[in-house]
């Protein structure tokens, strides 16, 4: 982690935040302990940095216990002066859980749940196809996700160049590439 574009952040937030990014389950006397500061000190910190906007804590839980079982990921060609809009209309649908703009000949990405492949089938042929500026789109199914509720990196100080799942897009080769989690 940098800092770069965070609001307020300095030396002592990046060590917090690195202690929180290796395992954000970590509680108020061990983020004490990382960090030289009381418990107080650490709690009245995080929020500042939630208000701030440089810190946000997400959950993740399988779905199937909601009854959505048909994960599938989008990726999408859109022209560029349209990307904002589409993304944007993308992002609104409720079976949309992530929505990105990338760069390359797929320009969009998104991750959708549906209760099951015809649902799927739906939500591609009509709510999907319904988004005009979307010219040409790839999808593949997710069959199993790993290290969902967490990423192990190692230590905070080598938690910016770790090894993770990588989901291939359609035609691509697994080169053994890393991904790099960075702010």
């Amino acid at each position: 982690m940098t800092g770069s574009g965070l609001p307020h952040c300095d030396a002592d937030d990046l060590r917090l935040l690195n202690v929180l990014a290796y395992d954000g389950r970590t509680g108020l006397t061990e983020l004490a302990a990382a960090t030289g500061w009381s418990p107080s000190t650490v709690r009245r910190r995080m929020d500042d940095l939630q208000a701030q906007g440089a810190l946000h804590f997400y959950t993740e839980f399988d779905v199937a216990y909601l009854g959505y079982r048909a994960g599938t990921r989008l990726w999408a060609s859109v022209p560029p002066a349209e990307l904002t809009a589409a993304g944007e209309a993308l992002a609104s649908h409720p079976e949309v859980v992530f929505a990105a703009a990338t760069t390359g000949p797929t320009n969009l990405a998104a991750t959708v749940i549906c209760t099951d492949a015809h649902d799927t089938f739906r939500y591609l042929t009509q709510r999907l196809a319904a988004l005009p500026a979307i010219t040409h789109v790839e999808t593949t199914p997710i069959i199993q996700t790993r290290n969902a509720s967490a990423v192990s990196c190692g230590p905070p100080s080598t938690a910016e160049a770790c090894a993770g799942d990588r989901f291939l897009r359609p035609g691509e080769r697994d080169s053994g590439s890393r991904l790099t989690f960075t702010r």
